[in-house]
């Protein structure tokens, strides 16, 4: 991985070998680095995949003139929040979230304060978010030595609210599409799904890591031949006309045509749920 655009001593962007980009974050990543450097992979602590290059256009302007405490209480409590709602954080609410504690950090700083007129509606329609919140003045007070106001805590309780919705419309989005592609292996195969057995479990796990790098990953960058895949479409013929449906069904959906590897792993899958359903 090569670095593409050095955004401050401890954040940069960077191409993978696919050409897609990241926001590598970590203590020293950028110091005395310069594009097309190779990133130092040791050094690495967070990253980002973005889904389209733009989607970082001006947060990086923004991450650039943020301190690295900033950076570190944000990374703190996004981890956080991460395990509570059980989501991943993507760079715009990062970047979002961290900016607002600088941001409110300067206005106690300067004296300023900002009345937050919907603070009462907030504390009583979303009590979850904003006792998640208030941990975050918390983080910011020990690690800044910095008090923000309670009106504070509003602001971002309401940005927790947009992130929770929108990882639980993904994670519905991701649920669906799993639930889609049991479906057309039962109607083509004519297996029953049952039983929580230790391969059909697996095979569940790797549906929504699959989902979870199509919808939010977007790619898999150039595929490439893979003789093992050749090998396995020849050995198990029939599990391969059944999960051709499933690469079509994907392909329709998606506009995304799955790379061999991912094609090997998922007719191997049916391979063995079909052996399991036909003892």
């Amino acid at each position: 991985m090569r670095i593409l655009k050095v955004i401050n001593n401890n954040v940069v962007s960077a191409l993978d070998d696919s050409g897609q980009e990241h926001i590598l974050m970590g203590k020293g990543i950028g110091f005395q680095k310069k594009a097309r450097d190779l990133v130092n992979q040791k050094l690495v602590e967070k990253r980002f995949s973005l889904d389209h290059q733009e989607e970082a256009g001006g947060m990086e302007d923004l991450f650039a003139a943020l301190p690295l405490e900033y950076m570190q209480v944000t990374n703190d409590f996004m981890a956080y929040v991460g395990s509570q709602f059980h989501i991943s954080i993507d760079f715009g609410i990062y970047v979002t979230i961290a900016y607002h504690f600088f941001e409110a950090c300067k206005r106690v700083k300067q004296g300023k304060k900002i009345k937050n007129e919907l603070l009462l509606d907030t504390m009583n329609m979303y009590p979850r978010e904003f006792a998640l919140a208030k941990i975050a003045l918390k983080m910011v007070e020990e690690q800044l030595n910095i008090a923000l106001p309670l009106d504070e805590a509003g602001f971002i309780a309401i940005h927790l609210v947009n992130l929770r919705l929108h990882g639980e419309e993904r994670e519905h989005t991701i649920r669906d599409f799993t639930d889609r592609v049991l479906l057309i292996i039962q109607e083509e195969c004519g297996i029953s799904f049952g039983e929580l057995t230790p391969t059909y479990e697996r095979f569940l796990n790797h549906l929504r890591y699959l989902g979870r790098r199509i919808y939010e990953e977007k790619g898999f960058g150039e595929p490439e031949e893979d003789e093992f895949y050749r090998q396995v479409a020849e050995k198990y013929e029939k599990a391969l006309n059944c999960a051709r449906k499933v690469f079509a069904f994907i392909l329709n959906e998606t506009g995304i045509t799955l790379p061999d590897d991912e094609k090997m792993y998922l007719t191997i899958y049916i391979q063995r749920i079909m052996m399991e359903t036909e003892e």
